[in-house]
């Protein structure tokens, strides 16, 4: 027998599974599913996404070879795809009152920042004294700092489902308004970092220095961003306008996978193109993306779950480290913006900025790395990020269970 019929069998079995978790995240990502959610009180981003964590997990264990090496190989092209349709739907989404005020907008921003940057001293501090050769590596500093840009994000749908539970205790678009800026600082800063950090060798085709790189990302983000908005100006509302919108993210994620560049950041900078500029077909590309939202998340969480590897008891070391330094990083943030009068927020929605979980953006981050960077050490960092944000969802329901009013 040929080594191609030994396989055989085993090609089968990865295409058939592979169908079944398709279908699984869309029916996940069904209406009627998120309604249920809603009605039993559970964070979908962390109870449902845990599921698929765990099944991607499952898939790709040797005697299962659903999600294997070989086969994640063969579908990589999924994974910018997803990257790229999140970053957009974060770009259409985003809110520009924002930065109306800039005083505030600027002392918020400091209270994102300080995590970022405790978690690095921390980190990198306790690293440089255990192993000070592999600190010195370059390698080292660019994985540091995606731990830290993804550590010290908070999750909008933990806060809201949290309201839910405890009906007036927070003030809900203040803690969205600060999670959603430290989604851009994440997104900024794995913009840059895809620019400093920018692969060399003869594998990558241009060799540009790191300013011409963030040119070439600003200019890839305008240029198609503008393409995106003449194509969706001139479709006819139903099927094709789909297909339309589906086709330019994936234009835009597969050519900036291709340079090497932040998938998310370019396709960020192309939603938010879009949706400044005027158009009556905007909430049509609000619908298709909230129907498409879930079962994308779901599916980057399979991703993610099958690159896992929660067995290695580092990640588990630094996903203590990471969050006792994000914890603290908080803290101090609050205490520094709030003497600046900048950062009106009581007890009760610290203690939930602090322990709020990352969500779907920091495990989206982190994948984004196997896409830049193949030496990247992505399952320790998913241990941060996944074993992180199940964590914190204890800590905060425990933390919020007797609480009967905002202090």
């Amino acid at each position: 027998m040929s080594a191609g019929q030994e396989t055989q069998p085993d090609v089968t079995r990865a295409i058939l599974g592979l169908v079944f978790l398709l279908a699984l995240a869309w029916a996940a990502g069904h209406a009627k599913v998120e309604k249920l959610q809603e009605r039993l009180n559970i964070n979908p981003q962390i109870l449902a996404g845990m599921v698929f964590v765990l099944l991607g997990l499952l898939a790709s264990l040797k005697g299962v070879g659903v999600l294997s090496a070989p086969t994640l190989s063969a579908i990589a092209p999924v994974l910018p795809l997803g990257l790229g349709w999140l970053g957009f739907r974060i770009g259409f989404d985003f809110d520009r009152e924002l930065f109306n005020n800039p005083p505030a907008a600027t002392n918020v921003l400091l209270a994102v920042l300080i995590p970022v940057l405790l978690v690095v001293l921390v980190c990198g501090g306790l690293i440089w004294f255990t192993d000070q050769e592999w600190s010195q590596r370059q390698e080292f500093w660019r994985d540091l700092l995606l731990v830290s840009l993804t550590t010290s994000m908070t999750s909008a749908f933990s806060i809201s489902a949290l309201n839910r539970r405890r009906p007036g205790m927070l003030s809900v678009p203040k803690l969205a308004m600060l999670a959603e800026l430290e989604q851009v600082t994440a997104l900024l800063g794995l913009m840059f970092i895809a620019v400093i950090f920018h692969p060399t060798g003869d594998g990558v085709g241009w060799q540009l220095p790191p300013l011409a790189w963030l040119f070439v990302t600003l200019g890839a983000g305008l240029a198609m961003g503008a393409l995106t908005y003449g194509l969706l100006s001139t479709s006819k509302k139903g099927p094709p306008f789909i297909v339309i919108l589906l086709g330019a993210i994936a234009m835009a994620a597969g050519m900036a996978s291709f340079l090497r560049l932040s998938v998310i950041s370019v396709c960020f900078v192309v939603g938010l193109i879009v949706s400044n500029l005027p158009g009556g077909w905007k909430g049509q590309v609000q619908m298709v993306l909230q129907r498409m939202g879930k079962p994308v998340f779901y599916i980057l969480l399979l991703f993610a779950g099958a690159l896992w590897s929660p067995w290695d008891w580092r990640g588990w070391v630094l996903l203590l480290i990471a969050g006792g330094a994000r914890v603290a990083g908080k803290w101090l943030s609050f205490r520094i913006a709030g003497l600046q009068g900048r950062l009106d927020l009581n007890r009760s929605e610290q203690t939930a900025a602090m322990l709020a979980p990352t969500g779907v953006l920091a495990v989206a981050v982190i994948i984004s790395a196997k896409d830049l960077y193949p030496d990247a050490q992505v399952p320790l960092m998913l241990t941060s990020a996944i074993g992180g944000a199940a964590l914190c969802e204890l800590m905060l329901l425990s933390a919020f269970r007797n609480r009967k009013e905002p202090q």
